[in-house]
């Protein structure tokens, strides 16, 4: 079984996302279908079919979370030693085509944050860039075209404080 590589912050995260939807979620949502059903015939029932749906999104979301939890390694203890582009590697490009500097944190699903650089390693744009070292030009095809990007500098993640 592959592992899923994470924070610690981001897994406590998930931890609370699993409890809220098991202990508070789940059984709201459980009481409304048994009131929807006791209300009659279920065949033009709404109210039951709705809350049923609803049901069965929470146990779906329940059994993804859980599977995100299982065989967790732990990005903060990675021996990473920033030679190469990986998980849990903070990386500093030269945008050939801008001509600006970007920074990318490589970091789990769960600690991608789009508007802050920080990116997943399962994504396009990282899968691209894993393995290249410093001085390694690397080509990402994106929804706007190829992007070209020259790695100035690959550091270790670290918490933030």
């Amino acid at each position: 079984m592959d592992k899923n590589y994470m924070t610690r912050e981001s897994h406590q995260k998930l931890q609370e996302k699993l409890i809220n939807l098991r202990e508070k979620e789940l059984p709201e949502i459980s009481k409304e279908k048994l009131e929807a059903a006791e209300q009659g015939d279920l065949s033009e029932n709404a109210g039951y079919e709705y809350a049923k749906q609803k049901l069965e999104m929470i146990q779906n979301k329940i059994r993804e979370l859980s599977a995100d939890l299982e065989n967790v390694q732990f990005i903060e203890d990675l021996p990473i030693k920033g030679i190469i582009i990986s998980v849990g590697t903070i990386v500093t490009f030269h945008d050939m085509d801008s001509d600006k500097e970007v920074i990318y944190s490589i970091l789990g699903p769960g600690d991608a944050e789009f508007g802050n650089d920080v990116i997943s390693y399962k994504s396009p744009l990282a899968r691209g860039m894993i393995t290249k070292k410093v001085g390694d030009l690397v080509e990402i095809n994106v929804p706007e075209g190829k992007r070209t990007l020259k790695v100035l500098n690959i550091d270790t993640y670290k918490k933030k404080e």
